[in-house]
């Protein structure tokens, strides 16, 4: 009977060992856009509220990203992309694929779900502004809208937006996601009801799931088996 050549203890360690390290490298939190107050975090980046920048141009927004007492400083403008990457984060879908080669440029029936927590989530500018001027309104943070500048350039001087809304100015409407809502000269200072994308590395990306802990315990006790066998 053929007899299957004996493994050496110290393959099958450096084995475990290297399975336990793509373990721990590939598997990351990648869920449902987590609410961490100021910011949210999703696919290994965090979305500065846009609130926190409501009512500032987008060239002041960008030197301030690059000032080390800022802020905003170690924050960049998100990409169209990244914001599409975003909303499929949130569980939304597009059938539309928009001019500019992004996705998101629908309108949704009445009630789309998750919508009002994603822009609770990543500020109501519309609220925002009502509240920071003592407007009164019913509307509440989430059923307004979130409307932000982008990294992507429209044309020569100009930048997309991009927006989720419930309502628009106060006017009930179907709702809608756009990748490309407006176009905004970067010199232009009072845009009183939107905000800049703004993004980071997140470390929470960082943190290995539940599972893949679970994963690397499991070589980490096979390991110390195996060399209890050895001895």
């Amino acid at each position: 009977m053929l007899k299957h050549p004996k493994q050496s203890p110290r393959i099958r360690e450096l084995f475990i060992f290297l399975v336990c390290l793509l373990v721990l490298g590939t598997s990351k939190i990648h869920a449902f856009p987590i609410d961490n107050g100021s910011f949210t975090s999703s696919g290994g980046l965090d979305w500065l509220d846009l609130t926190e920048s409501r009512g500032m141009s987008y060239d002041k927004v960008l030197a301030a990203t690059q000032d080390s007492t800022s802020d905003f400083y170690g924050w960049r403008y998100a990409t169209g992309n990244e914001f599409d990457a975003l909303m499929l984060d949130f569980g939304f879908s597009s059938n539309n694929v928009c001019s500019n080669g992004l996705i998101f440029c629908d309108t949704y029936d009445e009630g789309l779900n998750g919508l009002n927590t994603a822009i609770a989530m990543l500020g109501d500018t519309y609220v925002d502004y009502l509240l920071d001027n003592n407007i009164a309104t019913t509307i509440t943070s989430g059923y307004g809208y979130s409307w932000g500048l982008l990294a992507d350039e429209y044309s020569s001087g100009y930048n997309n937006s991009a927006m989720l809304s419930d309502s628009l100015n106060g006017t009930e409407q179907p709702d809608n996601i756009q990748t490309h809502w407006g176009h905004i000269n970067p010199n232009y200072i009072n845009h009183v009801n939107s905000g800049s994308y703004l993004v980071r590395n997140s470390i929470l990306s960082e943190v290995p799931e539940p599972a893949s802990l679970s994963l690397i315990f499991l070589g980490l006790v096979s390991l110390v088996l195996t060399r209890r066998r050895q001895s």
